[in-house]
């Protein structure tokens, strides 16, 4: 290798020819790289933010308490949308929360 990060590499070869970024990154030679994918970047930058504020442990720990907060509150509501009752969403997002 040239010393080159390979991302950059591939982006710098696929992105002038369509202007955009490729839906699929699809190779063999990176497997098992690991790259921020889907929300990571945004939850660097969140959990950074909370980090300057606190200490790295107590910044984690805040960020995923948010998750699951936010987790239980999506599946109680889209369980309480299609008719269920508000013990039983509760109690299944509280499940859905804790496999998780």
């Amino acid at each position: 290798m040239d010393g080159q990060p390979v991302v950059r590499r591939l982006l710098r070869r696929v992105i002038p020819g369509t202007r955009t970024v490729p839906a699929v990154y699809n190779t063999e030679a990176h497997l098992g790289v690991a790259y921020p994918l889907y929300y990571g970047p945004l939850f660097f930058k969140i959990a950074g933010f909370f980090s300057s504020l606190w200490n790295p442990h107590g910044a984690l720990r805040l960020v995923l308490a948010l998750v699951f907060v936010l987790q239980f509150v999506y599946v109680r509501r889209a369980l309480r949308r299609v008719g269920a009752a508000e013990v039983l969403a509760s109690g299944v997002a509280c499940v859905w929360v804790w496999s998780t």
